[in-house]
């Protein structure tokens, strides 16, 4: 019996250690409540990772690295100081699979860049990071960032400044989407500049 109950554990242990790792932490979700369909979070809700919840799907939720997710999360604070899109020797290297638009996508691009530039300042330091136990934190891609804009008073602590997104130029390889997070300017930048970074997880 103890032998049997000792790898019962470590099978739950590893089960855990997994989702962790998602990309979207599935033990946070319950969009609904029951029948009455209320959402568990509201923008504006501190989520689970101790950032604002900025968008709220419908019942069907959509996907972030292969998981339902129905929630965007943005971290607490910017990440550190400004930081390049990419490493130096990657300033004009296409990273593919890292153009499409779409709710959620933002993790997929982040370990786009870094399965090429493993060192890509931007993603790397968005990836690291840590709030509230979670570390399956990723750099937003263009689409996340406009509706983190559309929400900006929702969340808040923004600088006067462009962000970047994870989402490259198209066919411009050697620039990526930026948005201005407190007047909405959006466009094109080369990934040698450095700009500020705020992090996002989807669950």
């Amino acid at each position: 019996m103890k032998k049997t109950h000792g790898v019962f554990c470590v099978a739950v242990l590893l089960i855990a250690a997994m989702v962790a790792f998602t990309g979207c932490d599935s033990s946070d979700d319950g969009l609904t409540g029951g029948a009455s369909g209320k959402a568990k979070y509201a923008i504006g809700d501190t989520g689970p990772g101790g950032g604002r919840i900025f968008y709220v799907s419908g019942p069907a939720g959509f996907s972030s690295n292969g998981v339902t997710c129905h929630y965007l999360e943005a971290a607490p604070a910017d990440m550190s100081t400004t930081l390049t899109w990419s490493s130096s020797s990657y300033n004009h290297v296409n990273i593919s699979g890292a153009t499409e638009v779409g709710i959620g996508r933002g993790y997929a691009f982040t370990e786009a860049i870094l399965a090429v530039d493993t060192a890509a300042p931007a993603a790397l330091v968005c990836r690291n990071a840590t709030y509230g136990g979670k570390t399956d934190w990723y750099l937003p891609n263009e689409h996340e960032l406009r509706i983190m804009y559309a929400n900006i008073a929702a969340i808040g602590g923004f600088t006067n400044d462009y962000y970047w997104s994870s989402t490259q130029g198209n066919p411009n390889y050697s620039s990526a989407w930026v948005q201005n997070l407190v007047n909405g300017d959006q466009t094109n930048h080369g990934k040698a500049n450095t700009y500020r970074v705020r992090a996002i997880r989807a669950f």
